[in-house]
């Protein structure tokens, strides 16, 4: 696992760093260049994020069938939307195991995040309250009392300066092994004082369909998918994944099918997946026709045009 900070100005490059942990997938809503810095910091089994982003985007990420993931904003930053529901400054949120977590973001953002194997976390709650700790599937928010709550933040702000300062600076035993137990004990104090506030049936239905058109799109790239096929792949009415994906992706299923296609014709320009082509094969590739308004999309959306993308792409020539 990778300790420090890293800059990324490429959605993929951020996706690598992130594999280990939270198999990303990002779709940028634009407009401007992508721009981010993530800092990570390893406590033994547990994991500290520390994430900075830019532009407005879409974030998918799989939760590991062992680990529970908890989402915090580390500022008041424009509001972050996780699984359809708005981040507050005073709250914090779980996602269970083998579950998702879908962020959508609206401008600059910061977020932190701490993972942890979820038969700890149990284990050290039942140890420091003397009941079992329940902790639900699914996302949830919790609002736990501001002190306690400070705490974690400060604690978590703490190590994450510490690595930014000094990567090395947790690598003493005694050093990590504080860091670990005063933020698990600051975390099971919010769990176990702070009302939380579940996702209701009908909204974990509409995350689920959100998370489920992304995995199709991604999985069958070259497929000219509509918004009723979409719907009908999925299993429920055109008039449901409209209502889901507004809520969730902030968006319709046409507009989140051309952002896709667009993000899929940036990658092959990028990474010269389409050599010898011209960009206009480029745009037809993936459905769009008229070549001026791909374009004008492509510009608004990644803040240089197709043709731009290719040449930083095209390798030198040999001396």
């Amino acid at each position: 696992m990778a300790v420090g900070t890293a800059f990324f100005s490429e959605p993929n490059e951020f996706e690598a760093a992130t594999l280990e942990l939270g198999n990303a997938h990002l779709c940028l809503t634009g407009p401007g260049p992508f721009r981010a810095r993530l800092t990570q910091v390893a406590l033994g089994s547990l994991r500290l994020w520390a994430v900075d982003e830019r532009p407005p985007c879409i974030a998918f990420f799989t939760v590991a069938t062992d680990t529970v993931l908890v989402t915090l904003p580390l500022d008041r930053s424009p509001v972050s939307i996780w699984g359809g529901t708005a981040s507050h400054p005073d709250e914090f949120m779980t996602h269970g195991p083998g579950g998702h977590a879908q962020l959508r973001t609206v401008g600059p953002c910061r977020w932190g995040a701490i993972w942890m194997p979820i038969e700890e976390l149990l284990r050290y709650g039942h140890s420091l309250l003397g009941d079992p700790l329940i902790l639900p599937a699914g996302t949830r928010s919790w609002r736990p009392p501001a002190a306690a709550f400070r705490t974690l933040r400060a604690l978590h702000a703490a190590c994450v300066h510490a690595v930014e300062r000094r990567p090395e600076a947790l690598a003493q035993t005694e050093a990590t092994h504080g860091f670990r137990q005063q933020l698990i004990h600051a975390l099971v104090e919010c769990l176990s004082d702070g009302p939380a506030t579940e996702a209701t049936p009908a909204l974990r239905g509409r995350q689920d369909i959100a998370v489920r058109f992304d995995a199709l799109l991604r999985a069958q790239p070259e497929v000219p998918h509509r918004p009723d096929s979409i719907a009908a792949a999925l299993g429920v009415s055109r008039r449901y994944l409209g209502v889901a994906c507004r809520e969730q992706l902030g968006m319709g299923p046409a507009g989140f099918i051309r952002l896709h296609r667009m993000h899929l014709a940036h990658r092959d320009l990028r990474d010269r997946a389409c050599d010898g082509m011209k960009v206009f094969e480029v745009a037809r590739r993936y459905g769009f026709h008229d070549l001026g308004r791909f374009t004008r999309l492509y510009q608004g959306l990644f803040d240089e045009l197709p043709s731009a993308t290719q040449c930083r792409a095209a390798p030198l020539d040999a001396a």
